[in-house]
């Protein structure tokens, strides 16, 4: 068995390395365009926390109000 760790590196042909190097820069890029959306999405999900967390503040507001409007009315209907 040979120690691949002292092996030479590899020599490709310019044609071979051209296209190795397109592919690179295409996955470079592909990375930055996922990286933008990665972004623009965790923006996405702070806001959507931030509208449900203004929902739940609401509904519990909404929902001491309707208690409130009922004991009135069963106090008046003593």
């Amino acid at each position: 068995m040979r120690d691949t760790s002292q092996e030479e590196p590899r020599c490709y042909s310019q044609a071979t390395a051209a296209a190795m190097d397109h592919e690179l820069s295409e996955a470079r890029a592909r990375i930055r365009q996922l990286e933008t959306l990665v972004g623009i999405l965790n923006r996405e999900a702070e806001e959507q926390a931030e509208t449900v967390t203004q929902l739940r503040e609401d509904v519990s507001r909404w929902q001491a109000r309707y208690v409130q409007a009922q004991a009135a009315e069963i106090s008046e209907e003593k």
